[in-house]
């Protein structure tokens, strides 16, 4: 089943093989927190996201939004590992191409990551209060 027969929207987390930070072609799947608003997700066109990363600079650097975790899995995002969302590693995928959706980020840290990536990238139309 494809993430976007499960309620794909803004926040959503899911898993899709992304490039490293550094560009190397090898993709591993890691988690993508998707940008998007939940109104302009199209199944066959382009959304954007931030990688998720395990490697979590000691403090957070201010690229790097921590996430909710648990390791018995959050009831939110469903992820059992520390965590970042990585703010200036924006990805951009296809819904039908996403695996299905694991969990969403809740909306205090999802408007952190959103405020963040619009001062990094200077863009006004990424909305912060949704």
């Amino acid at each position: 089943m494809s993430a976007a027969s499960r309620e794909l929207r803004l926040g959503s987390i899911v898993w899709h093989p992304v490039p490293d930070a550094r560009g190397d072609a090898k993709e591993n799947p890691r988690p993508i927190v998707i940008l998007t608003p939940t109104e302009e997700i199209i199944l066959d066109q382009p959304i954007v996201g931030v990688a998720v990363s395990t490697r979590v600079s000691e403090p957070p650097s201010p690229n790097e939004v921590p996430l909710p975790y648990s390791r018995l899995g959050h009831p939110a995002t469903r992820l059992r590992r520390r965590c970042v969302a990585v703010c200036n590693w924006l990805v951009e995928v296809r819904p039908t191409e996403l695996r299905p959706v694991e969990g969403y980020v809740p909306a205090k840290t999802l408007a952190r990551i959103l405020r963040r990536v619009r001062e990094i990238n200077e863009d006004p139309d990424i909305d912060v209060e949704r």
